[in-house]
C-alpha cells in the first residue's frame, strides 16, 4: 500500500464540518490570474501514425542538461486508451521502467534515436513494466507507446481515485501506471509537458502536479515518478507573492467557485509550510489538480492526493467546499512534511502502515490546528473533528488493539485498522501538545526539530527514539510510558483538562457508532459500482441489501447514525431504495463543551 492509498483511507474518518471562505481576505496576494481556458495546443502525432523527430531529422545543438519532453493523447475508441511519447535528451539510462502498470496493457512500443530503431527488451516484473535498451542511446531518444487500460479491472497498486481515467470529460493519468521513465537517471531534469488532442474532441489541454499547461522548468526526477496528468477544459489560476508561488489547474462544474478554492488553498500551503520552518522564499513552485470526478469513490467531499511536489484533489460532483474538504486537502499539505520529509520507525524493515499513527495521525492534528489559526474551521467545526477522532477511538472494534495487529491488518487493506492508528496518532499529538506549551513549548517546535534532524542526516526516516527521547527531555519519563502505552499497546488515553486552552472543557458525551454494513468506498471503485463487503450480521444486510447488487447511490450523512441512511440499488431490472439506520454501539467517553462565560472575543463561537 503506498502513501497515498495510506493518506486515503486515513481520511475517512468523517465528520461534518462547516466553515466560511474567508482565507482570501488574509492571504497576501501579489498577483493572481485566472483563465477559464485557453486555445488549444496544436495537435501532435499519435504513437501509432507519427514520429517524434530524432536529432537526425533535424540538427539542434547539444546540451549537457538532462531533458524530458513528454507528449500526452487520448485515443478513445470503443477501447480508449492514452497515447504516450518521450523525448530524452542527455539521459544515457539503458533501463526505463513504468512502476505501477498494473494490469493495463501497452501497445505499440518503439525507440528510436540518432542511429535508428533502439533494439529492447520488456518484461513484467508484477506490476511494473521494465524496458533495457540493446545500446547506449545516441542522441535524442524518442519513445513512443499507448496505455490502455483493463476496463473493470482496478489496479491495485494505486487508490481508486488516482487510477486512469479516459473519458470526453477529462483525462486523469498517474505516472506510476503511465510514464515510461529512466530507472537510473539523473536527480534533476529539464521538464516539459503538452497535449496532442488526437481524435478527442474537446480535451484541450493539459497540466501535472508539475505545472500548469505549457510550463517547462526543472523538476524532480523522484516528483516526476509521483506526478498525476490532467486534460481537459482546464481553467487555472496562478498566485505569486513572497510566500511562494502557487498555481492550479482544475476541470469540472462544482457546487462553489474553484476560484476562491484555490486561493484558500494557497494560503493553507503556505501557512503548513511556515508551520515547519521552511524558508518561504525558497519554496519551490507548488501546483494543484482538482477535477470534478463523477466516478467518486467515498462518502466525503473530496480526496486529497500528495503527488510529487504538488497535490490532486478528487471532489465529489455536487458536494460543497466546507470544512470537511479542506481539513482533507490540508492534511495533504501537511503530508508533504509529516509521511513525505519525515517518517519515524521503530522496527528495521517495518511496513510503511506501521507508521501510519505518525504519518496520518500527526498530520491530521497539525492540519487542524493550521486552520484554526487560519480561521477556516471555526469554534464548531474544531470541536466536531475532535468529537470524530474520540468517537472512532471509543467505538470502534480496533480500540484496544496492538500496534503490530493493526499494522499487520492494514497492510492486508483493512481500512479501519488504519482508520484507528490515524485516530490513536492525532490523539496523541493533540495531548503532547497541550503538555509541551504547559512547559512553554509546543509540539510545532518539536517537529520542526525533526524535520530538521533528518533534513540535516539527508534521510527522510528516523528512529522511533528521535521522538521519544526528546518527549522524555521536555515532559519526563512518565510521558514516554503513556506515548507507549497509547500508540504501542491499545490503551485508552485522555486528553488533559487544558487540551483545548481556555475556551472549552471537558465533559462526557454518548458516542453511536455510524456503520454502514458494506463497504462502500469498495463498491464505488467497482466497475460498475457494486455492493461489496456486505456485513452479514449488519444493518445494511438485515434491511434487505444484497451482495453484488448495483449500487445506484447512497444518501447518508456519517455524523448521524441515527437518521435514516437510503440505498438505492438496481434490483429485477428497476431501482429500488433500501432504508435503515446505520447505528452501532453507543458509548459514552471524554468529549468538550464551550467553557461557560467564555470571552466571545477571546473564544469567538
Amino acid at each position: 500500500m503506498d502513501d497515498a492509498r495510506v493518506l486515503m483511507h486515513v481520511c475517512g474518518v468523517r465528520t461534518r464540518l462547516v466553515a466560511a471562505l474567508a482565507i482570501l481576505c488574509a492571504l497576501p496576494l501579489a498577483c493572481v490570474r485566472t483563465t477559464a481556458r485557453a486555445p488549444a495546443t496544436a495537435p501532435a502525432p499519435s504513437p501509432a501514425r507519427d514520429r517524434a523527430a530524432p536529432d537526425r531529422a533535424r540538427a539542434r545543438p547539444s546540451s549537457p542538461q538532462p531533458v524530458l519532453e513528454v507528449m500526452l493523447g487520448a485515443e478513445l475508441a470503443s477501447r480508449p486508451r492514452l497515447t504516450v511519447a518521450v523525448t530524452a535528451r542527455a539521459i544515457s539510462a539503458r533501463a526505463w521502467k513504468i512502476s505501477a502498470l498494473g494490469s493495463a496493457r501497452i501497445h505499440e512500443l518503439e525507440l528510436e534515436d540518432a542511429r535508428g530503431p533502439v533494439p529492447h527488451a520488456s518484461t513484467r516484473d508484477g506490476a511494473a513494466l521494465r524496458v533495457a535498451l540493446a545500446r547506449p542511446p545516441e542522441g535524442a531518444l524518442a519513445i513512443r507507446y499507448a496505455v490502455e487500460p483493463e476496463q473493470g479491472t482496478p489496479n491495485p497498486a494505486l487508490p481508486a481515485g488516482l487510477q486512469l481515467r479516459l473519458d470526453h470529460a477529462r483525462v486523469l493519468a498517474s505516472a506510476e501506471e503511465t510514464l515510461l521513465l529512466p530507472e537510473d537517471g539523473p536527480p534533476v531534469v529539464e521538464f516539459a509537458l503538452t497535449w496532442s488532442r488526437g481524435a478527442a474532441a474537446g480535451l484541450e489541454r493539459v497540466a501535472s502536479t508539475l505545472g500548469l499547461p505549457n510550463a517547462r522548468g526543472p523538476a524532480r526526477l523522484t516528483a516526476l515518478r509521483h506526478a498525476a496528468f490532467l486534460a481537459g477544459a482546464l481553467g487555472h489560476a496562478e498566485f505569486r507573492a513572497t510566500v511562494g508561488a502557487d498555481d492550479f489547474a482544475w476541470s469540472g462544474e462544482p457546487s462553489f467557485d474553484l476560484r476562491w478554492s484555490a486561493a484558500e488553498t494557497a494560503g493553507a500551503r503556505s501557512a503548513v509550510d511556515v508551520y515547519f520552518g521552511a524558508d518561504l522564499a525558497k519554496t519551490p513552485r507548488f501546483t494543484a489538480l482538482l477535477a470534478v470526478d463523477v466516478d467518486f469513490a467515498g462518502a466525503a467531499g473530496a480526496q486529497a492526493f500528495p503527488r510529487g511536489d504538488g497535490l490532486y484533489v478528487a471532489l465529489n460532483p455536487g458536494a460543497p467546499w466546507d470544512a470537511r474538504v479542506r481539513l482533507e486537502v490540508a492534511q495533504a499539505l501537511v503530508f508533504r512534511w509529516i509521511g513525505g520529509r519525515l517518517r519515524l520507525v521503530d522496527l528495521a524493515d517495518a511496513p510503511r502502515e506501521r507508521g501510519a499513527w505518525f504519518d496520518a495521525g500527526f498530520a491530521r492534528a497539525v492540519a487542524r490546528e493550521v486552520l484554526v489559526e487560519l480561521g477556516t474551521l471555526s469554534a464548531t467545526d474544531y470541536l466536531e473533528e475532535l468529537h470524530a477522532l474520540l468517537g472512532e477511538r471509543a467505538t470502534s472494534p480496533s480500540r484496544a488493539a496492538s500496534l503490530d495487529e493493526l499494522a499487520r491488518r492494514a497492510g492486508g487493506g483493512d481500512a479501519e485498522a488504519l482508520d484507528m492508528l490515524a485516530v490513536r496518532g492525532a490523539l496523541y499529538a493533540t495531548r503532547l501538545d497541550a503538555i509541551l506549551r504547559a512547559r512553554g513549548g509546543s509540539l510545532q517546535q518539536l517537529l520542526q526539530q525533526l524535520v530538521e534532524e533528518a533534513r540535516t542526516q539527508q534521510r527522510a526516516e528516523l528512529p522511533l527514539t528521535a521522538l521519544t527521547t526528546r518527549v522524555e527531555q521536555l515532559a519526563g519519563p512518565a510521558e514516554v510510558t503513556a506515548f507507549r502505552r497509547a500508540i504501542l499497546e491499545g490503551d485508552a488515553l485522555e486528553l488533559p483538562a487544558d487540551a483545548l486552552g481556555p475556551c472549552f472543557t471537558p465533559t462526557r458525551r454518548t458516542y453511536t457508532r455510524f456503520v454502514l454494513g458494506f463497504d462502500a468506498t469498495g463498491s464505488w471503485a467497482t466497475t460498475p459500482p457494486t455492493i461489496v463487503g456486505l456485513q452479514p450480521d449488519g444493518p445494511a444486510a438485515r434491511a434487505g441489501l444484497r451482495e453484488g447488487e448495483r449500487l445506484l447511490s447512497i444518501t447518508a450523512d456519517p455524523d448521524a447514525p441515527r437518521e435514516p441512511a437510503e440505498i438505492t440499488v438496481e434490483r429485477d431490472g428497476q431501482s429500488a431504495t433500501v432504508r435503515y439506520r446505520p447505528a452501532g454501539p453507543t458509548v459514552r467517553a471524554q468529549g468538550w463543551k464551550r467553557r461557560p462565560g467564555a470571552d466571545p472575543q477571546q473564544c469567538p463561537p
